[in-house]
């Protein structure tokens, strides 16, 4: 054990800088994921809302004159 830890002791930084990369790499990843969603979520809000409101005003507007 001492032997394999000694010979393979060398790769022991790649190794946590490969676990460091790919866990930064997963928490970035899954923070672009939400906030793209996010952001695809208000933006279909704002159009939705957006939509509602000038199908209504020019409903009124229609209606009115």
């Amino acid at each position: 054990m001492c032997i394999f830890l000694l010979r393979f002791s060398w790769l022991f930084p790649f190794f946590l800088s490969y676990l460091f990369y790919s866990c930064t790499f997963i928490v970035f990843f899954f923070h672009f994921l939400f906030f793209f969603v996010f952001y695809l979520f208000l933006f279909f809000c704002f159009f939705f809302f957006f939509f509602f409101f000038i199908v209504v005003f020019f409903y009124l507007v229609i209606f009115f004159f």
